[in-house]
């Protein structure tokens, strides 16, 4: 085959003037035409035995890297042909051409038809097509050993990336968790004195104890904070439980944690809870998941008149089941909703309502980590509602 694209047989049939040479010059394939021309030659014979090369200008007969045209001789006929090279697989080389009539000599001087004689703009062609299969072949391998390399390169710095990635990302949690264990302790001391000093009658001037009041909250909130961070950086290293989760029994633990400690008129907060019924996933992930979603609709909601949240299932063609908690309180601008799932992400003031801007990254990676998916609704000043989905195949219907 020619470049393994061009079988013996059908060349044949285009151009019966060829034969085949090995390394040793010995002829390994022929055309019919050619054994009409040369009965005396057959396969093996060798190629300076039976012919010259009298034209070639600048080509070499075995020049085969460019097209080229060189005319050669027989010894025995003078019969002349035109051929080209053309390089086959194996070391073999193709030479492919049409016999000049010269001298006043015909076809039937050399047994030839008209069928034995292909035209003379076929086999012109026929060599064109011949080098652009061969060039298009090279520059597809050097292509493809381009892109091969490019490959190579880029999973090499894919690797590199991802290692230092993970080396940062593991330095940064080690940090984080050293750092929140080790502030604590001070911040609950100075929650503590703060504490002694203004339960103390010691007849402070008001400023005095507006300035303890003051470090008394800050203190509790970057104690929220350095809480948050810890449960962050145990979500991110964690894999998370397969158990069977109550969700109703859930929300309803978180729903009396809050009424119990009394913040942001939650006793005041109309709550409507539609039938979550269960799944499977981790149950202290979720919870904490729920924890921190009712606990925002609380909050957002507690400067309205009549505050109300809502948690419920909204039914799914696909194959997931999705969960919403919903309140009516300040809401915000839904084009800005994608980062507020990011660690201090704020989109109110902490004068506005308090918190550690932490709470819906760890939502968000507590969905994640159960191969779900969480977005947010609202519009500013009517309510907001927070949905959360996780494939159907981790969930169980009760």
């Amino acid at each position: 085959m020619v470049e393994g694209k061009l079988s013996f047989s059908t060349l044949q049939q285009i151009c019966p003037f060829f034969f085949v040479l090995d390394s040793s010059d010995e002829i390994r394939h022929m055309g019919s035409s050619l054994k009409k021309c040369y009965p005396t030659l057959a396969l093996g014979s060798r190629f300076n035995d039976f012919f010259l090369i009298k034209e070639s200008s600048d080509s070499i007969l075995h020049n085969t890297n460019r097209y080229s045209l060189c005319v050669i001789e027989s010894i025995q006929s003078k019969l002349r042909m035109k051929v080209s090279p053309q390089k086959l697989e194996n070391g073999l080389i193709l030479y492919v051409g049409y016999p000049i009539l010269t001298g006043g000599l015909s076809l039937w001087d050399y047994g030839l038809t008209i069928a034995d004689l292909p035209q003379h703009d076929a086999v012109v062609e026929f060599l064109f097509i011949m080098e652009g299969m061969k060039r298009s072949m090279i520059e597809s391998e050097q292509y493809l050993n381009e892109i091969s390399q490019m490959n190579n390169r880029l999973d090499e710095l894919v690797k590199e990336r991802t290692l230092q990635l993970e080396r940062a990302n593991d330095e940064l949690e080690s940090f984080v968790r050293t750092v929140s264990h080790d502030l604590r302790s001070p911040l609950r001391l100075i929650n503590s004195f703060a504490s002694i000093i203004l339960n103390e009658d010691l007849n402070l001037p008001e400023n005095i104890n507006e300035m303890l009041i003051h470090i008394k909250k800050c203190s509790e909130n970057m104690n929220s904070i350095m809480t948050d961070l810890i449960n962050l950086s145990r979500i991110n290293h964690s894999t998370p439980k397969k158990e069977y989760i109550d969700l109703q029994k859930i929300v309803y633990e978180v729903l009396n944690e809050i009424q119990s400690i009394g913040d942001y008129k939650s006793n005041n907060t109309s709550v409507k809870i539609i039938d979550l019924g269960g799944m499977t996933g981790d149950a202290g992930l979720i919870k904490l998941l729920f924890q921190n979603l009712i606990h925002n609709a609380f909050k957002y909601s507690s400067k309205v008149e009549y505050p109300a949240v809502e948690i419920g299932m909204i039914p799914s063609e696909k194959d997931e089941l999705i969960y919403f908690v919903k309140d009516n309180g300040s809401g915000f601008d839904s084009d800005n909703a994608p980062q507020l799932f990011q660690p201090f992400q704020r989109l109110h003031t902490q004068s506005e309502f308090e918190g550690s801007g932490i709470g819906l990254s760890i939502v968000y990676s507590i969905v994640k980590k159960h191969k779900g998916h969480v977005w947010a609704k609202s519009q500013i000043n009517e309510g907001a509602t927070f949905f959360i989905s996780f494939p159907n195949h981790l969930t169980v219907i009760a």
